[in-house]
């Protein structure tokens, strides 16, 4: 008797399709994502709403500092790193094993590869590119996963690997 093909469980940042909690209120609809369902079980997150920091908000920035990498929300002269890590740790903690992730590339919190971060937080000069609080960790726990932005994705050949 054949058995059915197992379902990847994928992280999925949940602006992308799931919610409405982008920092300016938008859901970002993505046709891979959406044809993804039919053959996945989809895990939507998003750590900066889950950590409260509500919809709409203002925009965080990664700022890189001499304390280390810290989020912080100009607009406020608010730093929410610690509330954002608590968060975090629980999603990761929750979802000890997942098959792959796709998320929402540029986020302060989700980006993987071209995530904004800025020297210091005084005049927030463009540093750099990096990974987001939450894509950067996600990297590392789930290093033998599939994961990717939903950006990436559009290229077919990166898609296709």
């Amino acid at each position: 008797m054949n058995s059915p093909f197992p379902r990847p469980r994928i992280l999925v940042s949940r602006c992308l399709g799931f919610a409405a909690c982008r920092y300016d209120g938008q859901i970002l609809k993505n046709g891979f994502v959406e044809q993804l369902q039919a053959h996945a079980d989809l895990v939507p997150v998003c750590p900066e709403t889950d950590c409260g920091l509500g919809v709409p908000r203002s925009p965080i920035r990664l700022c890189d500092t001499e304390q280390g990498l810290l989020v912080y929300q100009p607009a406020t002269g608010r730093e929410v790193t610690s509330q954002l890590q608590t968060t975090i740790d629980a999603i990761l903690r929750d979802h000890p094993q997942v098959d792959g992730a796709i998320l929402k590339s540029k986020s302060p919190s989700c980006g993987l590869f071209d995530t904004k971060i800025y020297q210091g937080r005084v005049d927030l000069q463009f540093l750099k590119k990096g990974a987001g609080l939450f894509g950067g960790q996600v990297l590392h726990q789930y290093a033998a996963s599939a994961i990717e932005d939903e950006m990436r994705l559009t290229n077919l050949i990166l898609r296709e690997h």
